[in-house]
């Protein structure tokens, strides 16, 4: 019987849209997860969940404690949908810096779609610059600290993916990097975090 990398609960009741399940009923309507859509500047984009409440202390846990056991919650159930709708892309993760990886020892994005059986392609940092902590004029001059890591080319179609968008900045940066070289991007982040949001604190 599985266990609710959640609440640690068990529970047995199957869903049929998931390979495995990882969240039990309760907590799964907890993380309230469900597509909505916005805007930054010429970027329409995609976004699960808000940064709050659940999912952000989840998330917080899984980056900054590197708490790897979390990392199939927050996509898993997005998994059949997402490989249906963008089989003919190819996925781009927004990148880590090298500075984070050897802080956690490993890549927070990559092991949450580790499952997502997309084709791939990678764009990386020119600078390695860390936007942790950053504020939002900070996170502004990011945008253009993007280069192609993988070849492109105008009939690619791509699905640009990231964590958490905070200011859009960084985001933006990359779809203009890839919009004018491709055929078609189209924009998903899990969650946006709402202005001024109050960052919790985990005990690790």
């Amino acid at each position: 019987m599985p266990i609710c990398l959640c609440c640690h609960e068990y529970y047995g009741k199957e869903n049929f849209i998931r390979k495995e399940r990882v969240l039990c009923e309760v907590c799964f309507n907890k993380l309230n997860g469900k597509l909505r859509k916005d805007k930054k500047e010429n970027m329409p984009y995609y976004y699960f969940y808000d940064y709050e409440g659940l999912f952000q202390e989840l998330l917080l846990q899984y980056k900054e404690c590197y708490d790897e056991a979390l990392a199939p919650i927050f996509l898993n159930d997005y998994l059949f949908k997402l490989e249906l709708i963008y089989k003919n892309y190819y996925l781009v993760l927004m990148p880590s810096t090298d500075i984070s990886f050897k802080e956690r020892g490993f890549y927070p994005l990559k092991e949450i779609c580790k499952d997502l059986n997309l084709k791939r392609k990678e764009i990386s940092y020119i600078n390695q610059l860390s936007q942790k902590n950053k504020n939002k004029q900070e996170r502004e001059k990011m945008k253009d600290n993007f280069k192609l890591k993988s070849e492109f080319n105008k009939e690619d179609k791509i699905l640009l993916l990231d964590d958490v968008i905070v200011s859009g900045s960084s985001l933006l940066g990359a779809y203009n990097l890839l919009k004018p070289r491709v055929k078609k991007v189209e924009v998903i982040a899990l969650a946006k975090r709402k202005e001024r949001a109050f960052i919790s604190k985990i005990l690790c």
